[in-house]
């Protein structure tokens, strides 16, 4: 099974104007709407300016802001150590984005050295407060043991409460936790069914690992046609997994006429992206000449290709 354990990050850094929230803060909404207005002119120096007077009197909002100015450059020389030290600032007040963007930073060590403890701190923070990616990131820090021990059971919370806000990719690593049985019983109907509601939000992955539970009916009846389905979409997306399964549908047979030539075909794409078994069947073909004519030079090139990826097979062909 696929894995698919990502950090979600910064995801609309420049939007000034839609970051605003109300979060219980004082602010003088004129200076701050004349700010937001300065910037959706362009007039980035004019609104650094007037972030900076409501952000040294105090408030998190216009700290938030500033922050966000000079993390992305505008109006302001870019500096991710004076962003964060804005961020920090507001953070502090319980301002749920920058405790987010700060997360990031001590996770990217942007404006110092990473620092997962810091990151697990503000993530958690902005999660209580209700961000979504925030939360899916806090259950990928847990999963991923990014700043102590694996923990499981922390990793499901925060994911459900993601797939609740309807992460997609929440939605996914949910689906892999249940296939895998981490922390959970091992349930293969319930991590179909979460694959397929990350799958209708555009996720490959979740359409990939469909596709595999489809081959070997788990949790659902065995149906090539599905898996081939998926295969095929993804392969011509170029995702280089989905080509070598679909090149092996071909060569066996498997919910499709048998077919060498397409079997060579998506075996070299496969291969070409660096998928070591794609590497070492093309060398199969190559040396019996199915769907290529015979080429020992060719046979032995992708399985040296194998070896070197690490699949112990063609290591012995080339050894001979």
């Amino acid at each position: 099974m696929r894995s698919c354990f990502y950090i979600v990050m910064v995801l609309a850094s420049v939007v000034l104007a839609g970051c605003v929230s109300s979060s219980g803060s004082n602010y003088d909404e004129s200076l701050v709407d004349k700010a937001l207005e300065a910037f959706e002119l362009g007039e980035y120096s004019k609104a650094a300016d007037l972030y900076a007077q409501k952000a040294e009197q105090g408030n998190a909002e216009a700290q938030f802001m500033l922050g966000m100015l000079y993390y992305d450059g505008y109006g302001v020389a870019k500096s991710y150590s004076v962003a964060a030290e804005w961020f920090l600032k507001s953070a502090e007040k319980n301002y749920m984005l920058a405790q987010f963007y700060l997360a990031n930073m001590h996770l990217e060590g942007q404006g110092g050295v990473k620092n997962y403890s810091e990151a697990l701190r503000w993530y958690r923070s902005a999660a209580v407060s209700g961000h979504a990616v925030a939360r899916y990131n806090l259950g990928v820090m847990y999963y991923e043991g990014l700043g102590g021990l694996p923990n499981y059971s922390e990793a499901l919370y925060w994911f459900r409460q993601a797939a609740e806000q309807d992460v997609a990719e929440a939605k996914l690593n949910l689906g892999k936790i249940y296939y895998e049985g981490q922390g959970v019983e091992k349930d293969y109907k319930k991590a179909l069914e979460l694959f397929h509601q990350a799958e209708r939000q555009g996720i490959p992955q979740a359409s990939f690992n469909i596709g595999n539970m489809y081959v070997k009916g788990q949790g659902v009846q065995q149906n090539y046609g599905e898996a081939i389905k998926r295969y095929r979409l993804l392969a011509d997306q170029g995702l280089a997994e989905a080509q070598s399964l679909l090149a092996s549908m071909y060569y066996y047979g498997r919910g499709v006429p048998q077919d060498y030539s397409k079997a060579s075909k998506w075996y070299t794409e496969a291969a070409e992206q660096g998928i070591a078994l794609a590497q070492y069947n093309l060398g199969v073909m190559y040396l019996k000449g199915q769907g290529f004519r015979e080429d020992y030079a060719k046979a032995r090139e992708w399985f040296l290709k194998s070896c070197n990826s690490g699949v112990q097979e063609g290591c012995k062909i080339v050894s001979k």
